[in-house]
């Protein structure tokens, strides 16, 4: 019947998890469990060896994650997300949702 995946309560799946996640057949998101997408990107170092983020990864990259996205979800669904998570060029921070019913709301869950 498919892979189920399941964000347990208090859990925070983000990043490279949230894409997974999406993969599976049967998603859950727990009452307390938490998804968070962002903008892919390329992590290294600037002159001062901090952190540098550069969420310029090119066009037919992003036009894989988007075709990704919606072919987990649907058209619309996709599309909604592929837009939210392109706000946030972070890899501490981007588009967060919360619990079972916001998750099927924005039909990132499948089931609560």
């Amino acid at each position: 019947n498919g892979t189920k995946v399941v964000i347990n309560d208090s859990a925070v799946c983000a990043s490279s998890c949230a894409v997974a996640f999406l993969g599976g057949v049967n998603r859950v998101v727990s009452e307390t469990g938490k998804i968070m997408f962002h903008a892919p990107y390329f992590s290294g170092k600037n002159e001062y060896g901090q952190r540098d983020i550069d969420c310029d990864v090119g066009e037919e990259s992003l036009n894989e994650l988007k075709d990704y996205y919606i072919s987990m979800t649907d058209k619309e669904t996709g599309e909604r997300l592929f837009e939210r998570t392109m706000w946030y060029c972070s890899a501490d921070d981007g588009w967060v949702v919360t619990g079972g019913a916001a998750a099927k709301l924005y039909g990132i869950a499948t089931e609560r």
